[in-house]
């Protein structure tokens, strides 16, 4: 496995772990303190998710 490949793979799992870092704060936020996250929040975690796993993922796969 190429070296490209496997900086692909794991920048994909550190946007995973950045994404449910941040989902999972929503929700402690959410039920816990009983305010809603703003928009700009899920924004980031829904780009963290999708665009930086997804993608990251796809393109390393796709690679190897």
């Amino acid at each position: 496995m190429h070296s490209i490949v496997r900086r692909f793979i794991k920048t994909a799992f550190g946007f995973l772990l950045a994404g449910l870092t941040l989902g999972g704060w929503m929700m402690v936020e959410r039920e816990v303190y009983g305010t809603f996250p703003g928009r700009y929040e899920v924004s980031a975690h829904t780009h963290a998710i999708l665009v930086g796993f997804v993608i990251m993922m796809i393109l390393g796969v796709a690679l190897w």
